[in-house]
């Protein structure tokens, strides 16, 4: 069975999102894409494969999704971990070079509140 493919802008049709953000997780290298002469094409496998990382991503359920869509992207919990400890480890040379504590405390700042002062 030949691979379905989309164009960027259909493929951003299927998701919800605009062609330009879709353009981004392209240019960024989070989804593959085809190139049939000055076409570039989205593989739908490849689609469900990054849908279904950014669905672990916005806290849903990893039981519910592997039951659902597990056999969609076996092994992409391995690739998400190393993405996760690519920039775990950039953020630390970072802080070094910066002479900052990698360590240090995260200070939490309340939220702005909608509500108008009486």
């Amino acid at each position: 069975m030949a691979p379905q493919l989309h164009s960027v802008s259909g493929a951003a049709q299927i998701l919800g999102v605009s062609s330009r953000a879709l353009w981004r997780e392209v240019t960024a290298g989070n989804i593959p894409v085809v190139r049939v002469g000055r076409h570039v094409l989205v593989n739908q496998r490849d689609l469900e494969e990054y849908t279904f990382e950014l669905a672990r991503y916005m806290g849903t359920s990893v039981d519910m999704i592997d039951r659902t869509y597990g056999h969609l992207a076996r092994g992409s919990e391995t690739g998400a971990v190393q993405k996760l400890d690519d920039l775990s480890a950039q953020l630390k040379k970072k802080s070094e070079r910066l002479g900052v504590d990698w360590a240090s405390r995260a200070t939490t700042t309340p939220a702005p509140s909608n509500k108008e002062n009486p």
